[in-house]
């Protein structure tokens, strides 16, 4: 705004700083490739989990994961009976913990699709430790019959990433850049004033005076004031 109370410019995103920072936290955690191992004492699975991990194309889809994780704070990961692995944004998911802040105790995961004539259609799914439930809700609120499915995990079977843990708060966690919202938004500021004051003084109106006008192709030239 300017001594006149005129709007000048709205102040823009015009940095990439926060991208930056985003892009390069993942690229370092991800690292050049990533490796299954066989835990100490665990089953041998290993050709069976190297299967999933292949079918999975864990290779190329971890840069997303791992973006999600930095620019949000959170990230879920989730194993099917069928052997794949989804990837959560954590909008779409509410984690429980025990009172120790550090076990699991469920995760609901909502997600909204269109339905029959464009309606919305919420479709829920609880993970504890011993069962996977399944549900819809309608647009009038309606539920359908709940699916309920066991497993062997002993476990929810959920992994649920922290970019950087609150403490205290196991349930939700902070962007990579985090701390750095005033400065890049001071920097935002910055060169939005400059754009403004350039606009204004280092680029003035064009006044024509004694010109003829008749001739359509001037306007090629820019907006005349006489």
């Amino acid at each position: 705004v300017d001594k006149n109370g005129n709007l000048l410019r709205m102040a823009q995103r015009l940095v990439q700083d926060a991208q930056f920072i985003v892009d390069t936290d993942a690229q370092t955690l991800g690292g050049p490739r990533w490796s299954l191992e066989r835990a100490k004492g665990a089953p041998d699975l290993l050709e069976r989990g190297l299967y999933a991990w292949r079918r999975n194309a864990v290779q190329s889809r971890k840069v997303s994961a791992l973006t999600t994780l930095c620019s949000l704070g959170d990230a879920g990961l989730e194993p099917t009976v069928d052997g794949r692995l989804l990837i959560h944004d954590p909008r779409q998911v509410r984690a429980t913990y025990e009172d120790d802040g550090f076990t699991l105790r469920e995760a609901l995961i909502h997600y909204t699709m269109l339905a029959d004539q464009g309606r919305p259609r919420v479709y829920r799914r609880l993970l504890t430790a011993p069962t996977v439930e399944t549900w819809a809700v309608a647009h009038n609120g309606e539920e359908t019959e709940r699916e309920l499915a066991t497993h062997s995990l002993g476990r929810a079977p959920f992994v649920h990433l922290h970019c950087k843990p609150i403490t205290g708060c196991p349930e939700h966690g902070i962007w990579a850049g985090h701390r750095m919202e005033r400065p890049i938004g001071a920097m935002d500021s910055f060169f939005s004033h400059l754009n403004a004051i350039g606009e204004r003084y280092a680029h003035p109106h064009m006044i024509l005076k004694g010109v003829r006008t008749d001739e359509p192709a001037i306007e090629m030239f820019g907006r005349g004031i006489q």
